[in-house]
């Protein structure tokens, strides 16, 4: 192999041509980069140790059986406010397993689709919005069910119990 002669000078990092902004801007790239990662790390990092519920989907799903009780016991609910609230879960849960079938059923025809060999890109954006209409349709039942759960509260169990959901889900 034949030594050429370099013109450029030698840094730490390697070879930088001789107006001396070949590596260096790529180093100067990188370590931008690095900084703009190790940010984004440290701001998620600050929020999980706050604990804040920031998925939508997290927050308005209804609370299991396990965490209407841990909410009954933690707002101090009345019996008349448990038995409301029973009625409250009764309705989402007939809603739900409805919504439940029909957003499955989307679900499975959209992976059919895009299993085929060669899918058919108006079918699978047809099964697609109906997907999307299904869970919008979800949504809408998780938001409607704690704004049916609101009428039941005081404004200060209200307030402690989106206290305790900016926490994260109830815990015992």
């Amino acid at each position: 192999m034949k030594n050429e002669n370099i013109t450029g000078t030698v840094c730490k990092f390697g070879i930088t041509d001789s107006t001396g902004k070949g590596n260096m801007k790529n180093l100067i790239v990188g370590f931008l980069m690095l900084f703009i990662m190790v940010s984004l790390v440290y701001t998620y990092d600050a929020s999980a140790k706050k604990n804040i519920v920031t998925n939508i989907v997290v927050t308005f799903r209804p609370p299991a059986p396990e965490e209407q009780k841990t909410i009954a016991r933690k707002l101090e609910l009345t019996e008349e406010q448990k038995a409301e609230m029973k009625v409250i879960n009764g309705k989402y849960r007939q809603q739900s397993m409805a919504l439940k079938n029909k957003y499955n059923a989307a679900y499975k025809d959209v992976v059919l689709l895009m299993k085929e060999d060669k899918p058919n890109k108006e079918r699978v954006n047809r099964e697609l919005k109906t997907f999307h209409n299904i869970h919008s349709q979800v949504v809408d039942v998780e938001v409607q069910y704690w704004m049916d759960l609101k009428t039941i509260l005081t404004p200060a169990q209200n307030n402690k119990l989106w206290e305790i959901f900016e926490k994260g889900r109830i815990r015992k």
